[in-house]
């Protein structure tokens, strides 16, 4: 069961581990209705997915840092279309970790430890399953005025950019980055 607050859009975003517990909270609460309904298929994912984690997201940085130095060397035509086609392949990876998620599941936020005027933060976080086993997820967030947005996501101490960044230099490298474009789009048709 989830702690008594209540959640909100506006709750003090200015704290980046409210910031997390609001976000996650949310979905975590809209996923475990959509259990409890008997309607938990692709569609209802989405809409939890479009609704509650998308908007706080920071696609240009999580792209621009995983392309790396490859970056300063795509047009800008390019750019638009990698954070396009990266942002499709990240979407499908929040929808199958919310395909985890069970009417039992809680979250957990760990305290943020940083400067408070900090442009940009990193908060742990835990998933607590059925089984008791807890899953390690990891944020980093970076200020966007009165707001923070997610560009990185840790999980079990694997981070999303790094991992990615890997693939993306042996493509670009190999094939260019409109081959990276193209099997990036591949993927979700």
């Amino acid at each position: 069961m989830l702690s008594n607050t209540s959640y909100s859009q506006n709750s003090n975003i200015n704290n980046p581990d409210n910031f997390i517990t609001n976000v996650t909270n949310l979905a975590l609460i809209e996923i475990q209705k959509t259990i409890e309904s008997g309607n938990m298929d692709l569609e209802s994912i989405n809409i939890v997915v479009d609704n509650y984690i998308l908007p706080h997201v920071d696609f240009f940085k999580t792209t621009k840092l995983t392309a790396g130095k490859n970056w300063k060397n795509a047009s800008e035509e390019q750019k638009k279309a990698l954070i396009k086609a990266f942002r499709n392949t990240l979407i499908k990876t929040y929808r199958s970790a919310f395909s985890l998620i069970s009417k039992n599941t809680k979250i957990k936020v760990l305290p943020y430890r940083g400067e408070a005027t900090s442009s940009d933060a990193v908060i742990k976080s835990f998933i607590q399953q059925n089984n008791g086993k807890q899953i390690q997820i990891n944020y980093r967030l970076t200020r966007h005025g009165n707001t923070w947005k997610i560009y990185d996501v840790s999980i079990e101490g694997m981070w999303l950019i790094e991992s990615y960044r890997n693939q993306f230099n042996n493509e670009i490298h190999s094939n260019g980055i409109n081959s990276l474009i193209e099997k990036l789009d591949k993927i979700h048709k």
